[in-house]
């Protein structure tokens, strides 16, 4: 349902359907600890016909990805650098854990370190230096779920 609103705290579309009725959605759980880009990414995934949960940590994140097994995401989007559990180190431990991990999109506003400290870590995903236009987030998504 392109255009839909969603409402967090009621689960819902702006047009009334029940989320859980959108199964045409692709899910994509992001992880940013940045309140601003957190938001700004909500709405742009939304506008995009994605089906959207976001988080402020690792932590976070890795509870949703377990606790949302029957019904997995498509797609993490998440940032390397979070206080607490990393972007690197919520991935490791996500596929440690998950049979059936999403792919990732990693994100960071300094990405010489951030491979430096993930290397050997990230292959085969897809890395996005911040900031990035919104053209080049929904090409990445689509590398990404191809």
């Amino acid at each position: 349902m392109p255009g839909a609103r969603w409402d967090y705290a009621r689960g819902m579309t702006s047009s009334g359907k029940e989320a859980s009725q959108e199964s045409t959605r692709r899910r994509v759980l992001v992880a940013e600890d940045g309140s601003m880009l957190r938001t700004a990414l909500i709405r742009l995934l939304d506008e995009a016909d994605y089906e959207i949960e976001a988080v402020p940590d690792g932590a976070e994140a890795l509870m949703l990805l377990l606790a949302e097994a029957a019904e997995p995401f498509d797609l993490l989007i998440a940032d390397i650098v979070m206080p607490g559990l990393s972007g690197v180190e919520l991935v490791r431990r996500m596929r440690e854990l998950m049979s059936n991990p999403p792919p990732v999109l990693y994100m960071s506003g300094d990405v010489r370190p951030a491979l430096n400290d993930a290397a050997g870590t990230i292959g085969g995903d897809l890395m996005l230096a911040k900031p990035f236009a919104a053209e080049q987030l929904l090409e990445a998504i689509e590398t990404v779920l191809e």
